[in-house]
């Protein structure tokens, strides 16, 4: 038997085509068990209990793949991870990119400050508001798009919830804008924790605010998103030159969930 299992591995090993249908077989079916996961989260009332939160995941933009990623345990974990290791009590917080509210509802569960919930996709508001509720949630839901140097912009409602973006496109709406200084003026906030995850306008967050991000926040947890201008480690640089620490890397596929500190 161990034979065979040798020259089955050889045979493997040597025939890159049967190999390549051996990978694609494996990811086919990975890809209908997340299917069949999220049909099931569907049929027994769309709602899961995750990390401590109740999610209402009653929103056709998310997939019923997307709605099994709460059963596997891998929705936005490296961000849950990064906050039980360096949010304190008492922090005040605005988040940047709330989505449907899972991080929103845990780190209202953490905290006893106040807290701002920024989040940019129109078709988001209603289920980010129904967790919020679901969960005793008091922090405020603020709709719009991070654009500090802008009133309104246009924002792109994809079919997949977690790549909506701002830019013009066939699916894009005008939404509100805000920046982080007009959010910090109209809350009082002149010391908070930064959590955001904006899909690459994190861009815009270095180049334009970063001196404000300095002077008021002591930790901030961002995820970070190569771009054409500028890669990972540079964005990191930038951190680093206004006077921040990187304590802690979370790799999340194709981005990088980093907690810098105030030194």
């Amino acid at each position: 038997m161990a034979e065979l299992i040798a020259r089955a591995k050889q045979k493997i090993r040597a025939d890159g085509s049967l190999a390549l249908l051996l990978s694609a077989f494996t990811f086919a079916t990975h890809f209908i068990r997340r299917r069949v996961i999220g049909l099931y989260v569907i049929a027994t009332g769309d709602r899961v209990e995750y990390n401590g939160v109740t999610l209402d995941l009653s929103n056709d933009q998310i997939t019923p793949a997307q709605r099994s990623a709460f059963k596997f345990g891998t929705y936005e974990d490296a961000e849950r991870r990064c906050v039980d290791a360096y949010l304190s009590r008492e922090a005040d917080v605005i988040e940047l990119g709330a989505s449907i509210g899972f991080l929103s509802c845990y780190v209202d569960n953490v905290t006893t400050g106040e807290q701002i919930s920024v989040e940019a996709n129109p078709e988001l508001i209603e289920t980010l508001e129904r967790n919020r509720e679901l969960n005793g949630g008091t922090f405020e839901v603020c709709h719009a798009a991070y654009a500090p140097t802008e009133d309104t912009v246009p924002f792109t409602v994809d079919t997949n919830f977690l790549e909506g973006h701002v830019g013009e496109s066939a699916r894009s709406t005008s939404v509100p804008a805000v920046s982080l200084a007009g959010l910090a003026a109209q809350h009082d906030l002149d010391d908070f924790v930064l959590v955001t995850d904006i899909e690459g306008a994190e861009i815009e967050l270095i180049t334009t605010e970063l001196d404000l991000v300095a002077a008021c926040c002591p930790l901030v947890i961002i995820e970070l998103h190569p771009d054409l201008a500028y890669s990972i480690s540079e964005m990191v640089s930038q951190f680093e030159a206004a006077g921040f620490d990187i304590v802690g890397e979370e790799d999340n596929g194709n981005a990088v969930v980093a907690v810098f500190e105030r030194t």
